[in-house]
């Protein structure tokens, strides 16, 4: 969905953004991928409205955590407290939460990785904030998208039991 934000990447107006989904869900699509970052959250929210006027229907929501420091890729060399520390991750969910309209994420994925970043002392603490976030019922499942052209930089993290989705761009 990251064409329905309309910035940051060329996209699609608001009445276009709305049309699309709605053909997209009446022809059984049952899965849509946002980001946070798309749109600074309003294709989280344009998705919030169209299944709003949907009751019954079920649709699995991804979306994504943007790194702190919004580069892309990311940067080995770079601090876990600089992409993903725990506040940033909480703060992330909760806004997605609020833009998707919903008590729960179904899919909460870091945008980017390197694996360098588990080998941080604050991995602990960003690993700990995911684990009450999952057993507070506010994210259902956790994953990470991984770089297309080097998807060993998410390998052992995907390793991980809390990690349940690995999405390649």
């Amino acid at each position: 969905a990251w064409g329905l934000g309309g910035a940051m990447w060329q996209g699609v107006g608001d009445e276009e953004g709305t049309r699309a989904l709605r053909e997209a869900f009446d022809s059984g699509v049952d899965f849509i991928d946002s980001a946070l970052v798309y749109g600074e959250g309003h294709s989280e929210s344009l998705v919030r409205d169209v299944l709003r006027d949907r009751k019954g229907s079920r649709v699995v929501v991804a979306t994504k955590i943007p790194p702190k420091n919004f580069v892309w890729p990311g940067e080995a060399a770079t601090p876990l407290s600089e992409t993903f520390p725990a506040t940033w991750v909480e703060k992330c969910v909760e806004t997605s939460l609020r833009n998707l309209g919903t008590e729960a994420l179904d899919l909460e994925q870091f945008h980017v990785w390197q694996d360098a970043w588990l080998d941080s002392p604050d991995w602990d603490k960003t690993r700990s904030t995911m684990e009450r976030l999952k057993r507070d019922g506010k994210v259902l499942h956790w994953g990470v998208s991984i770089n297309d052209h080097a998807p060993e930089t998410a390998l052992r993290l995907a390793s991980d039991p809390l990690i349940e989705s690995a999405q390649v761009i």
